[in-house]
């Protein structure tokens, strides 16, 4: 499909594969820290994210972090992942959009959430190391910067070790 006048290519900064990998994991990587640290603050301050995502993912995920709170669940340890696994690449698009796709593997087994109660509220019966893919756009005000804008749990063949 041929870009409008209206929709400029925008070039990628990131001159190979492996820079593209770094800038997504490094993203990644402080969307998991805050996300973690949101958790553990009981689904307050929950604007610490913004910093890793897009305005749409942002607000997807206070609306996440609203419904934590008004159930009043806690959360305590930390996740870990395994290296992102590229999937593609994209150089040049339309609108900044999906300029990186790639799976990561996510360990929870050192997460435990709990239920005003106090009760665990894990379902044991899920896997304790789900594959997500993952989508990045290019922030629009520093092109040098990847922000998380999809996140979903991956239903195909695991990238996970």
């Amino acid at each position: 499909m041929e870009p409008s006048a209206s929709e400029p290519i925008i070039q990628s900064p990131f001159d190979s594969d492996e820079e593209a990998l770094i800038a997504a994991t490094a993203t990644y990587s402080g969307y998991s820290k805050a996300g973690a640290n949101i958790l553990i603050d009981g689904g307050h301050g929950a604007e610490r994210i913004d910093a890793f995502v897009t305005l749409e993912m942002g607000e997807v995920e206070r609306e996440g972090f609203t419904a934590m709170v008004e159930a009043h669940q806690t959360y305590a340890g930390f996740s870990t992942f395994e290296p992102l696994v590229l999937q593609s690449y994209d150089r040049a698009t339309e609108n900044g959009e999906d300029v990186v796709t790639a799976y990561v593997c996510v360990d929870l087994t050192g997460v435990e959430a709990f239920n005003e109660s106090g009760d665990s509220i894990v379902d044991y019966d899920q896997s304790a190391f789900p594959t997500f893919l993952l989508r990045f756009n290019v922030d629009d005000s520093e092109s040098t910067i990847l922000r998380l804008a999809h996140s979903e749990l991956w239903s195909g063949e695991s990238v996970c070790l």
